[in-house]
């Protein structure tokens, strides 16, 4: 409806414009017009006429009442406007003057209309100047909350990475814990079956011993000569009181491997140097007392070789790719216990002469695997 009437009022003021145009138009060519009516060409007509009149003025023979009427005529010929041009004329100004208010009504008017529409127009720039920072602001907001969400994504897949890639670790370190614990309790049941050998060493070596006494007691049988096994133990003779000896007994040669093997590991002399490579999942581990400090405490070294207590060696430790060197003293001794298997053997080593280097170090490691607790009673 607005939009309507709108149209209605630009086609009446173009109508008003163009009638107006065409009005002053017309009135310019009508004053134009007007004013070319004194010098239509009668000029020289009237001049020639008013010298011919004077002539017959003093002519004798002419009419004087003829040419008081040629005169006449001529005066009124001399007068182009009569009185009825000037009252059009007034009349036409006066209402030009009337027009000329009324169109300056009209530019006052439209002057006030324009600032109108000049202020319409601010408002309109102004609210689109507003409209255009709240669409660039929410695009802003938009594309930083885009970018957010992008980022959370790539932080969700990262730490999603991270945990797959924690998890692929765990499963390599649960494979190489359940491997090594395999490992030691292979190397838990070789050591059982060292012990045995060794047990069953020392009962034949007891036995051959009693075997050789009896046969260096007076009395007794004569070993057999040139046929006798040097790995048999003759049978002693019967003593008062005793029952008969067994027959003789003959060790195999494995056995006798075995013993030979057993004696030179137990008279093997400790190491004074050993490599121990420590990791955040393995046997070998810090131990602290009740400072939690390196101060009361060592290293925990899994070995199935014996180190004796008190004993003193130099250890090369292998912690994390770097490798420190300290002096170590054999403070407790561990053997396997077999109701127990996660029970290993080893021995904790006090260490001294650590730089400060390495202390940062084993500190720094203490916060991926905390050192047992061990306290010496």
């Amino acid at each position: 409806m607005a939009k309507t009437q709108a149209g209605r009022l630009k086609e009446d003021e173009k109508g008003v414009l163009e009638a107006e145009s065409a009005l002053a138009r017309e009135e310019q060519r009508l004053w134009q017009k007007l004013d070319r009516m004194p010098s239509d060409g009668t000029d020289g007509r009237r001049k020639a006429l008013e010298a011919r009149l004077d002539s017959l003025a003093s002519h004798s023979q002419a009419n004087a009442a003829d040419v008081r009427r040629a005169r006449d005529l001529w005066a009124s010929a001399s007068e182009p406007s009569g009185p009825y041009a000037e009252e059009e004329r007034s009349a036409s100004v006066q209402a030009r003057r009337a027009a000329l208010q009324a169109r300056e009504l009209a530019q006052k008017a439209l002057t006030s209309a324009l600032a109108r529409a000049e202020t319409a127009r601010q408002q309109r720039l102004s609210a689109l100047d507003q409209a255009e920072k709240l669409v660039q602001g929410i695009e802003n907001d938009a594309e930083a909350a885009a970018g957010a969400a992008r980022a959370a994504k790539e932080r969700a897949e990262a730490e999603q990475r991270a945990a797959e890639e924690a998890r692929r670790a765990e499963e390599a370190a649960r494979s190489e814990r359940e491997r090594k614990e395999a490992q030691r309790r292979s190397q838990t049941d070789d050591f059982l079956s060292h012990l045995r050998t060794e047990r069953e060493g020392r009962e034949a070596d007891q036995s051959a011993s009693d075997a050789a006494s009896v046969a260096a007691a007076p009395g007794s049988a004569a070993a057999p000569q040139g046929t006798a096994d040097p790995r048999a133990f003759p049978a002693a003779a019967p003593a008062a009181g005793r029952p008969a000896a067994q027959a003789p007994q003959t060790l195999s040669t494995g056995t006798l491997k075995k013993l030979s093997r057993r004696r030179r590991v137990k008279l093997a002399p400790p190491p004074k140097k050993i490599e121990v490579e420590v990791q955040t999942y393995g046997e070998n581990t810090f131990y602290t007392g009740f400072s939690q400090t390196l101060d009361d405490g060592g290293l925990f070294v899994v070995s199935l070789e014996t180190l004796p207590e008190g004993h003193e060696l130099d250890l090369d430790i292998v912690l994390e790719g770097q490798r420190m060197k300290s002096r170590g003293k054999v403070e407790f001794v561990r053997v396997d216990n077999l109701a127990n298997p996660e029970c290993t053997q080893g021995a904790g080593i006090r260490l001294s002469g650590l730089s400060r280097e390495a202390q940062r170090n084993i500190e720094t490691f203490f916060q991926k695997r905390p050192p047992m607790f061990f306290l010496r009673l």
